[in-house]
């Protein structure tokens, strides 16, 4: 991965991570499970160490063939999990759907500095809904809202002032469901930021506190409509 990289691993394949060598920058990553059931999870090695192996274009590689063995037994969908992920653009390779914030085409402009793209992952009905957003420096990126769901948002390049509190690179904010939300303005170098909402069911009623409509909820509501079948 490299720096702005964001990535969907495509349900019912292993999960492989490894550090390459030679980086001197800090690294910060994390994940979410689209779906809580399908997210057991299992050790390669038992001594605490680790080898990555070499990893082909088309990996498709799983821990195990059969769906008869018991890691299958809690994962929905079996070996092949809960397939029900649509991303607006990007590209699949080795079993991840692969973006970048640096990449320039298929983004969707919402308001004038401000651009997405969004996915759908998980459970086909209830599962998240996911929007990167990068934005130019002091864009107003959305208004004070309140959505019936939790909202994830986390900051990966530049800074974010959320109401009096100002959101950088490392900082992760979790808002309770029907909480406000408070406004979202792109600090002076812009600002990406992933913008999760944990029910995509809650993405057609998000109400705008200042008491008017506003297009990035008008294109949540589009999003959840009309991604498309899954990948």
């Amino acid at each position: 991965m490299r720096p702005g990289d964001f990535g969907f691993q495509m349900a019912g394949i292993a999960y492989r991570e490894g550090l390459v060598e030679g980086g001197e920058d800090p690294l910060w990553m994390f994940a979410i499970h689209g779906d809580r059931r399908g997210a057991r999870s299992t050790t390669t090695r038992h001594d605490g160490s680790f080898e990555l192996g070499e990893v082909a274009k088309d990996q498709l590689d799983r821990p195990v063939p059969s769906t008869d063995d018991p890691y299958w037994r809690d994962v929905p969908g079996g070996d092949r999990g809960v397939s029900a992920l649509a991303v607006s653009q990007g590209r699949t390779v080795g079993g991840f759907h692969w973006c970048n914030f640096s990449e320039s085409k298929d983004w969707q402009v919402i308001t004038p500095g401000v651009q997405v793209c969004a996915a759908l992952f998980g459970d086909a009905e209830v599962g998240p809904m996911i929007l990167a957003i990068r934005a130019d420096p002091d864009a107003k990126i959305l208004p004070r809202h309140s959505a019936a769901t939790e909202i994830l948002i986390v900051p990966v390049a530049g800074s974010v002032a959320a109401g009096m509190s100002c959101l950088s690179v490392g900082d992760v904010r979790i808002i309770p469901a029907s909480h406000g939300v408070d406004a979202l303005v792109a600090g002076p170098a812009g600002a990406n930021i992933l913008y999760m909402i944990a029910d995509r069911r809650a993405a057609a009623d998000i109400v705008a506190l200042d008491g008017r409509g506003d297009t990035m909820f008008d294109a949540c509501r589009t999003f959840a409509k009309m991604l498309g079948d899954p990948i």
